[in-house]
């Protein structure tokens, strides 16, 4: 018998500026803009109704940029990178669903970090 998983996901961007103070290039120690692109991927239960469990995963998400200045505001990340950023979220997405988390996250749709907490089946 073929055993089936069930994962959903969820994108985002969010404007936002950082710096990487150990960089070569001056320009990028000091605070630039980008636009991150984030993906959250996480394990469903078989008895979850799909569109309410992203709904509620998506809210918890959106919740944690208020540290930030919220989602809809330019947010400061100080000098987190997008694996920072992947690594933060995953943990606090993982701690309020109970269950594997993947968040993935680009500057600008391009380059970025993946970071995965708990098992992700599928």
């Amino acid at each position: 018998m073929t055993q089936t998983y069930r994962v959903s996901f969820f994108r985002f961007v969010v404007e936002a500026v950082h710096r990487s103070p150990k960089n070569p290039e001056d320009y990028l120690r000091n605070d630039h803009r980008h636009l991150f692109h984030f993906k959250v991927t996480f394990n469903m239960d078989v008895h979850d109704v799909e569109e309410l469990e992203v709904i509620r995963a998506r809210r918890m998400c959106l919740q944690q940029f208020d540290l930030y200045g919220g989602p809809t505001t330019l947010m400061h990340f100080g000098a987190m990178s997008t694996l920072d950023l992947a690594d933060w979220l995953a943990m606090a997405l993982f701690r309020q669903l109970g269950r594997g988390v993947t968040v993935e996250v680009a500057e600008d749709g391009e380059n970025g970090s993946a970071v995965t907490v708990g098992e992700i089946e599928g």
